[in-house]
């Protein structure tokens, strides 16, 4: 099976091995090619066969050349995509923002099937054993078959789906903006648990280590047992939650409204160190740093263990809105100014751990 990398789901981020006792580089941080799109690049880039997807704010999903940054192909929907776009078996998946899931083949550009969804789409497509999963604001969460793009099932919810899923075993976990936090059986949409929070559930959630992690619009990031949905801790921060924790050696990481990027011990919620960065922040785990995208038209680079800076690039013109993908060395993200990224690590062959389930304003 050939590794994909997506700013989308946790599902494709674990187990991914980063490049050992190599050592970084003076080309740390250096720009390596920038590609223009034709509008604002609000949502995260995916990276398989050689290539980077993108979904552009010009209504246009593009495949750009990995090593040179080139243009391979670009498709244009009706009304452009609302979602990062998904890899996988030779096919690239993406939702619309008229209610559609769309499936291109990856090496063409050719659109393969669409598939209605019901209304607006603004949950990442997560794929797990040949099925697509994906949230709609017609209340639903939606699985279909990645190949032909039959509904195999759909579990109806009470409000809008905007949370990105994760899997725990057979398990699909999702958010609602019915307050609650749902777990359905991945093979046929059955209810297992369903726990109710006080607000709208806004960000994605993440299962790490038999746990169940995601953040609120009440200000508290959850933490709840895997397997029967129960509560195990809560951490409250000064603002609203509105991107995906993730977990990785033990901690788990979450981005506040408040401005800080917490770290907190996985198992007991504590607080170990929190980065204060002003601002929402979108970001992936390798090799114990953190590539942190920024709304103040930078990526920012920090140590995993203590949360210290390290070093940082402000050459974007605008917000950077996504999770970067770090793949063979380099960090890929998209830019609010329309272009895309190309960085060295400055580590060979340096791949991430861990992305978060979301990854887009």
């Amino acid at each position: 099976m050939k590794h994909m990398f997506c700013a989308i789901s946790l599902f494709f981020a674990v187990n991914l091995i980063a490049a050992a006792d190599t050592p970084y580089s003076a080309n740390t941080g250096k720009q390596v090619w920038k590609f223009k799109t034709g509008g604002p690049v609000s949502t995260g880039v995916c990276i398989a066969d050689g290539k980077l997807f993108v979904t552009g704010g010009d209504n246009k999903t593009y495949a750009v050349d990995l090593k040179t940054g080139k243009e391979i192909w670009n498709f244009q929907s009706e009304m452009g995509a609302s979602t990062s776009p998904t890899y996988w078996d030779g096919k690239i998946y993406f939702g619309s923002p008229h209610g559609f899931l769309y499936c291109l083949d990856a090496k063409t550009g050719a659109k393969l099937w669409t598939l209605g969804v019901g209304v607006s789409v603004h949950s990442n497509p997560v794929i797990k054993d040949g099925k697509v999963y994906i949230g709609s604001k017609d209340t639903q969460l939606h699985c279909v078959d990645g190949k032909t793009g039959k509904e195999a099932w759909a579990y109806k919810a009470y409000a809008m789906v905007y949370t990105s899923p994760c899997f725990w075993n057979d398990r699909v976990i999702f958010g609602c903006h019915d307050y609650h936090i749902y777990s359905v059986d991945a093979k046929t949409g059955k209810l297992g648990w369903k726990f109710e929070t006080p607000s709208y559930v806004t960000a994605s959630p993440c299962a790490f280590e038999g746990r169940v992690y995601c953040g609120n619009a009440d200000n508290n990031l959850y933490c709840l047992d895997a397997a029967n949905g129960a509560k195990l801790w809560i951490f409250k921060t000064g603002g609203p939650i509105y991107s995906s924790p993730a977990g990785f050696n033990g901690k788990v990481y979450v981005s506040s409204s408040d401005g800080k990027l917490y770290c907190l011990d996985a198992k007991t919620g504590k607080k170990l160190w929190a980065y204060q960065a002003n601002e929402d922040v979108w970001f992936s785990i390798a090799d114990e740093r953190l590539y942190v995208g920024t709304y103040s038209q930078s990526l920012v680079v920090l140590d995993a263990k203590t949360g210290k800076k390290l070093w940082g690039h402000k050459n974007t013109g605008a917000p950077v809105g996504a999770a970067p993908v770090i793949s063979g060395g380099m960090v890929y993200f998209g830019s609010m100014d329309g272009y895309v990224y190309c960085l060295d690590t400055g580590k060979a062959g340096l791949n991430a751990d861990v992305y978060p389930s979301d990854s887009g304003m």
